[in-house]
Formats: C-alpha cells, structure tokens, sequence
C-alpha cells in the first residue's frame, strides 16, 4: 500500500488466521482513517453476480465458490461487507469486470454461468436423493421382509447389485467431498492433496461405465417396466454426478 502524497508504503504478508490486523487496523494506524472509492467510480458500478478471485474458486476447487465462498448478487456497493469500508477500484475491460479491493478482489460473473451453476448443482442433488432413497428403500424392504418372513419373487440378481452399488457409488461422491471440504479447514492443508481429486476421477469413471452398462446388457432376466424405469433413473442419477465431477473440474489432481 502506498501514500504517494506523504512518501510512505508497505508490504505485509499476513497468515489468514489473524490477516484483520494487518489488513484493516495497521493501515489506519499508518496512513489514517480509511478511504472509500470516489463518487466517480461508485457510479461506474454495475448491480449483478459477483465472487472473490480466490485460489479456491478455480480448477478442481472451483467448486467452493458454491460451497464455501458462494457467489452473491450485489444490486449496490453497500450490500456487500468489504466495499462500504475499504478503498476500490473497478476496472472494465476484454469485457470482464473486476473490482479491486484491498483485502479480496471481485469478479463480475454473467447471469447464464451463475443459473448453470445452479443447474448442474441442482441435477446432483436430484441424483443424490434418488440414491439415498434407493438404498434407504431397499434396507426398509429388506428388514419387513426378514421380520415378517414375506417371500419374495425370484429377483433378478444381477440388476439388482448394478442398482445398489450404482447408488452407493453416487452418494460415496458428496461423502467424499464433505470430508474433503473438513480437511480444508486443517492447518496441514490435507483437503488439497491430488489424491482426494484422484478418488473424484476414478469415481467419475466407474460412474461412467455403471451408467451405460445397461445398454450392453445380455442376461436373460427380463425385467418389468418398473425395474425398466428404476433403471433409467439411476442411470440418469449416475450421469448427473458425473456430469458435475466434469462441470466443476473436480478429476483435475494434477493442477494441484
């Protein structure tokens, strides 16, 4: 930071743990009573979707900007935390615009990506229920069935164990990102180590293969149109998640 009136400039390279001090009171202690941006530059400012230029928002990580730093909509300065109190600039140019600000840097993010976001987002969760309803069905049938001893047509095995493992496949994908978002918050930066992105790509892949599998299909079970349609929906729930493991980059270990 710089007073080019007074002659006098810092450099601070803090640890987040205790980065208020040195980013909100050690600049008023040496330059004074903080500055906001002009009138010029708070006119120039633009109501719409915004998020932080963080490490965090990009490549395999990019995901948290939903999760942990999500995106908001900011119709004026005022709405947001940072920009009442602190000194900002907004550059626009190669058709972005960005807000440079002392303690977190904002993007101006275009109302389609933001409803994609939401969209994938919103598809795996859709596939994520269905799983857990799946296996939570199945476990309750399971247990009515031993109690009461109520037989059971012959089923048809195969289908069977392609159904619950594709479910216990697609719910293992957000057990492991909840542990992954934990492990961000530890001191040793275990949530960023490539393995756990690893486990997101060989997930994507068995995903893959579970969710056409059907289409090679040649046992001689015949199938009803219900275990029909129960099939699609978990093919479709499988694809769901793989299609966010794509979407957010989450297989990408090796940009780590």
């Amino acid at each position: 930071m710089l007073d080019l009136e007074n002659g006098i400039g810092y450099v601070v390279m803090a640890n987040q743990a205790r980065e208020e001090n040195y980013n909100f009171e050690l600049p008023e202690l040496v330059f004074g009573k903080r500055k906001t941006a002009s009138a010029e530059t708070q006119k120039e400012f633009s109501p719409g979707y915004y998020h932080t230029l963080r490490t965090f928002n990009q490549g395999p990580l990019s995901i948290f900007q939903m999760l942990v730093s999500p995106t908001t909509y900011l119709k004026r300065p005022a709405d947001d935390q940072h920009l009442p109190s602190n000194f900002w600039t907004i550059d626009q140019s190669q058709d972005q615009t960005r807000i440079a600000v002392a303690v977190a840097d904002y993007e101006k993010v275009p109302d389609l990506d933001v409803f994609k976001n939401y969209i994938v987002l919103g598809l795996g969760a859709l596939g994520i229920l269905y799983a857990l309803i799946l296996l939570l069905t199945n476990l309750l049938l399971g247990a009515y069935r031993l109690i009461f001893r109520k037989k059971q047509k012959a089923p048809a095995r195969t289908w069977k164990v392609w159904n619950l493992l594709t479910a216990a496949a697609i719910l293992a994908v957000p057990g492991h990102l909840f542990l992954t978002l934990l492990a961000t918050d530890a001191t040793d930066l275990s949530g960023y180590a490539p393995w756990r992105y690893m486990v997101f790509a060989g997930l994507g892949i068995l995903l893959t293969v579970a969710a056409i599998l059907p289409l090679f299909r040649k046992s001689k079970e015949k199938l009803g149109k219900g275990r029909v349609a129960l099939t699609v929906l978990t093919s479709l729930s499988a694809l769901a998640i793989v299609a966010n493991i794509l979407y957010w980059s989450l297989y990408q270990w090796w940009v780590l």
